[in-house]
């Protein structure tokens, strides 16, 4: 499952006084100057009529991200081989792995990533799914079909994404992607669930945002349980 890694700031930096959320309220002049001068990336908040950091150096995957961060445009696709170096690089992370149900490979080499690309498109019991944005490949969305514990209408949703590329909202918006899409497209669907490691919050907030509410809990493991259900027409 997704994992977002918490820092401590120092006191002495230039965005010490930078607002923990985006959220938080525009930029004060003062702030604004030093941000600029100090090269930090910014942009214009309309919802909250003024300056805003678009990027909140070391922050988790924001729960309280303000409007334009949501226009962030992103595709689902397939993983392709052509792919194999930035799936490499961003998966050859001790600490993304920290709540994934799985162990990190090791050594984690080229090899064995090519090999997980081609897993990740055998079989009718998943589909897998690149994260694809104007950076390239980020993460990774998978949707489960069948599996131990799943009821014959649920479908359960997994993803990660690289550390360097969170706090945009980019894991919320493929979450709500493939979930809704799997709603629409399978009849006999009637939720998407998804198991969380209890002590990774910022996952559980990605859910959150993505329209998923808390639900029973994984008895072989004691994660946390959410679902997406299908609109009641």
């Amino acid at each position: 499952m997704y994992w977002h890694p918490h820092h401590e700031h120092d006191p002495s930096s230039s965005t010490a006084s930078v607002p923990r959320h985006r959220w938080d309220g525009p930029l004060s002049g003062e702030q604004l100057a030093r941000l600029r001068a100090a090269g930090l990336p910014l942009a214009y908040d309309p919802a909250q009529n003024g300056w805003v950091v678009s990027q909140v150096p070391d922050a988790d995957d924001d729960p309280d991200l303000p409007i334009w961060a949501g226009l962030s445009r992103l595709q689902l696709r397939p993983w392709r081989e052509s792919d194999l170096d930035r799936f490499h690089a961003l998966l050859d992370d001790p600490e993304l792995w920290r709540y994934m149900t799985e162990d990190m490979p090791t050594p984690f080499t080229r090899s064995v990533a090519a090999d997980l690309i081609a897993i990740s498109s055998a079989g009718r019991h998943h589909e897998v799914q690149a994260i694809q944005t104007s950076q390239g490949p980020v993460g990774q969305v998978r949707m489960l079909w069948t599996g131990p514990g799943l009821q014959p209408d649920e479908a359960e949703i997994s993803y990660w994404l690289g550390r360097s590329h969170r706090g945009r909202g980019w894991a919320s918006e493929a979450v709500r992607q493939a979930a809704s899409a799997a709603l629409r497209s399978r009849a006999g669907l009637a939720r998407v669930v998804a198991y969380v490691h209890p002590q990774n919050t910022a996952s559980t907030r990605v859910l959150a945002r993505a329209g998923f509410v808390p639900a029973a809990a994984r008895a072989s493991d004691g994660w946390l349980g959410f679902a997406l259900n299908r609109p009641k027409n």
